[in-house]
This record gives structure tokens, C-alpha cells and sequence, in this order.
């Protein structure tokens, strides 16, 4: 087997796949770009539609986007890791959730989806935004808002401290007399301590007079004042801040409205998406800043130079451009059986399993060099959900990760957060 190094350039997982892009993805999406209509595609299976995203945003120029929609909130999770191990920028656009029990929605989610929003306004797109449909079905502030919404403080800024800690619990902040969590805003004179949403360092703000005089991090174990910063980005997370007025919506746009003209969209698995559209149409409570399926699907198309529509099997069209792909067969329970099962599937194939860590693949070379030569199967680091066959009239490939073969569950290295919601 071949162990595929990290290094400059190209990750190891995106190197390991080259023949795939060269020799299927690249002609498939740049037809579909020439074409400048829906693609149907048929035959994608397991990971694919990440490969396929990031073979669009290679191709796209500077400034352009590639937004691929998933039906499931765990897929987007997946796919995000995905794209990174591929090389690729890669920012989730999450859905609003509102848990039982909480009456707002988890600020980090919000916090991630204005930062999008943001990024989109000041013509800086990330080359992939990865999104579940119900997050585009859900609105966005206006851009006319944005500057309502999010503060970006510096030291000698002239600022009230008592406007701005208005501000901030206007915004979903809760006023304590001690900061701990995400979301709490805490005053003590002349000193503000703020936790933000998002997984972003707690900072204290130290004012003198109306004068920001300095900024720090914070420890919260200890309150102390921490490593001296220079800038501070603060984003109001309260869900009618978000959505515009709690009667009307007013001040809200739908999300599609913010992309690029020219996006490529990638739609996985449409059947699937329509159907998880409509679930969650049905079930909207406040229907306040809710576009529907239709809606929300004619709007994306609209801002759209190429869209693919991946099937797994038959499109509804008819005629669809077929990929060939096919789901990856369960394996073995038995490890060292397992990896004979994949010696057999690599052979003629270029193949190539996915592992988590480099403990990881020692164990999968260990257990190849059982059944193969040196050089057969390329063991790549990097993160794949779901392994795949490709069979394409030039070469075929094998795609799979090391956790299907040893039967361990996948590795999560990050985790749609709900935690926040009140």
C-alpha cells in the first residue's frame, strides 16, 4: 500500500483523489457550468457530493462560490469535514433550532450564520458554504441591518458602556453578575466581561470614561485578565434581531438573495432534500422569515450559473448525465477479513482508504500488507463519511474510510452545536 504524506500543496486525501478530478469530476462540472442549466446526475453515492463541491470550487474563480445542499444536519457536519481534508474552504450555514423547553434559538448557530451573511456582503465568499435545506428556507437580515447587528470594537473607540450593554442584551446577551457561558455579558464599574457565542475566547473590555482603553482575553476559571487583543468582533444572536420584526419579518430577505451571481450549487440527493423541505414546512411553528420549498429552490437556481442535481438512482427528469457510482458493500466484521475484501474491491481500481489518524492507518497498512503489495491501496489522513465505487469507462476508483473496514464509528472532530438555545 502507499501512505500518501502530509505537505505543502495539495492535502493528502485531495492528492490521493487526483485521478478522480482529473479524469470525472473536473469534465463533469465544467459541463455543467457550459451548459449554464440543472444538470440531473445519476449514480452518486456515500461521500461523493463533497468531491463534486470541491471540484466546482476549483474550478470557480475568485469571488465565486459553491454552495452545496444537503437534506440531513448531520451530512452537513460531514461534509464540512470532508471539504477541509480536501483542501477546501469550507463555512457551515446552520439551520435555526429552537430545542424543547427554550424559547430562543442556539446562539452559536446564529452566530455562524450571520458571520456567513457577512462574509457574502463584503464580497468575500468562502469557496463552499455547506447547508442543510431548512437553513435556506430560513431568512437572513437585510444587508441595510447587518450593521445594527454586528459592532466591531477597537481600543481608544469612543463607545457608552451603557449603551452598548443595552445593546448586547437587546441583541440575546443575559446581563450576570459573572460571566460562564456563552452569551452572558457581566458589568463591575468602568469593566465589561463578555462571553461570546461561537466557541469565540471570552474578552473584557476595559473603558475609561466612554473610551475603550484596552481589551483582553479572559480566564473564566479565574476572571483574571489574559493576553492583550486588538480588535473585537461582537453579533446580536436574539432570534427576532435575526428575523426582522416579530409581526411583519420585515427587514429579512431570503438567504439566496445574499449569493453570488454565478454560484455553482450542488443539490445532494434532491428526493431526499424535497422531502426533508417539506417536513420541516409542515411542521413551522412561526412561520415569521419561512420561505417555502418552491420558493427557495426557483430563488437559489436564480443566482445559479450551474446547478447539479445528484440522484443516487433514476432522476425525475428522464434524462440525467450518469456518474456510475454505487454504494461501497458492508465488509466483514472480521478486521483481517475485511481488509481482504477490500484487496479484492482495489483490485483494477485506483484505490484509496481514508484514515483519521496515523495510528489509524498503521493499523490499515498492517492489515493490507496481509493481503497485497506495497503500493496498491494509497492510505490517506483526512475525514470520509461514507465510502464509494466509481466505475468510469478510463479507470475506476475505490474510495472508503478505515472505519468502515474496522467497523468503529467515525470520528467527529466537530459537532453541530445546540447548546445556547434559552
Amino acid at each position: 500500500m502507499t501512505v500518501v504524506p502530509g505537505g505543502t500543496g495539495a492535502t493528502p486525501l485531495r492528492e490521493a483523489a487526483n485521478g478522480l478530478f482529473e479524469q470525472t469530476l473536473f469534465p463533469l462540472v465544467k459541463n455543467a457550468i457550459e451548459r449554464r442549466a440543472t444538470t440531473a446526475v445519476e449514480g452518486s453515492f456515500g461521500s461523493l457530493p463533497s468531491f463534486i463541491a470541491c471540484a466546482g470550487a476549483e474550478l470557480t474563480h475568485a469571488g465565486g462560490c459553491v454552495l452545496l445542499v444537503v437534506a440531513h444536519l448531520d451530512e452537513a457536519d460531514d461534509a464540512i469535514e470532508e471539504l477541509r481534508s480536501l483542501g477546501v474552504e469550507a463555512l457551515p450555514f446552520p439551520a435555526i433550532e429552537v430545542l424543547p423547553g427554550e424559547t430562543s434559538p442556539s446562539a452559536d448557530l446564529t452566530v455562524a450564520r450571520l458571520a456567513v451573511v457577512r462574509r457574502l456582503a463584503e464580497g468575500s465568499p468562502p469557496r463552499v458554504i455547506v447547508a442543510p435545506i431548512a437553513a435556506l428556507m430560513q431568512s437572513v437580515p437585510e444587508p441595510k441591518r447587518m450593521a445594527s447587528l454586528v459592532r466591531d470594537i477597537v481600543p481608544g473607540a469612543r463607545i457608552s458602556p451603557t449603551e452598548l450593554v443595552g445593546w448586547l442584551v437587546e441583541g440575546g446577551y443575559r446581563r450576570v453578575e459573572s460571566i460562564e457561558s456563552p452569551g452572558e455579558v457581566a458589568v463591575r464599574g468602568g469593566i465589561i466581561d463578555i462571553c461570546p457565542p461561537g466557541g469565540t475566547t471570552p474578552i473584557r473590555l476595559d473603558f475609561f470614561g466612554d473610551e475603550v482603553e484596552r481589551i483582553f482575553e479572559i480566564d473564566i476559571a479565574t476572571q483574571a485578565s489574559d493576553r492583550k487583543i486588538d480588535k473585537v468582533e461582537l453579533i446580536a444572536v436574539a432570534l427576532d434581531a435575526v428575523l426582522g420584526d416579530a409581526k411583519t419579518g420585515a427587514g429579512a430577505q431570503s438567504f439566496a438573495e445574499c449569493l453570488p451571481m454565478g454560484t455553482v450549487t450542488v443539490l445532494a440527493e434532491m428526493s431526499e432534500i424535497i422531502e426533508q423541505a417539506r417536513a420541516y414546512w409542515d411542521r413551522v411553528r412561526d412561520g415569521r422569515g419561512v420561505y417555502g420549498p418552491p420558493a427557495t429552490l426557483s430563488a437559489i437556481a436564480n443566482r445559479s450559473v450551474a446547478t447539479l442535481e445528484l440522484h443516487a438512482f433514476g432522476s425525475a427528469g428522464g434524462a440525467a448525465q450518469r456518474l456510475g457510482a454505487r454504494a461501497v458493500p458492508v465488509f466483514s466484521e472480521d478486521a483481517a477479513n475485511s481488509a481482504g475484501e477490500v484487496a479484492a474491491l482495489a483490485q483494477g481500481r485506483v484505490a484509496v482508504i481514508v484514515c483519521e489518524s496515523d495510528g489509524e492507518r498503521a493499523r490499515m497498512a498492517e492489515l493490507l500488507a496481509m493481503h497485497i503489495q506495497v503500493g496498491t491501496v494509497a492510505l490517506a489522513i483526512g475525514h470520509l463519511a461514507r465510502g464509494f465505487l466509481l466505475d468510469a469507462e478510463q479507470r475506476s476508483f475505490l474510495l472508503v474510510p478505515a472505519s468502515e473496514v474496522l467497523h468503529r464509528p467515525p470520528v467527529r472532530r466537530r459537532g453541530r452545536t445546540l447548546a445556547g438555545g434559552r
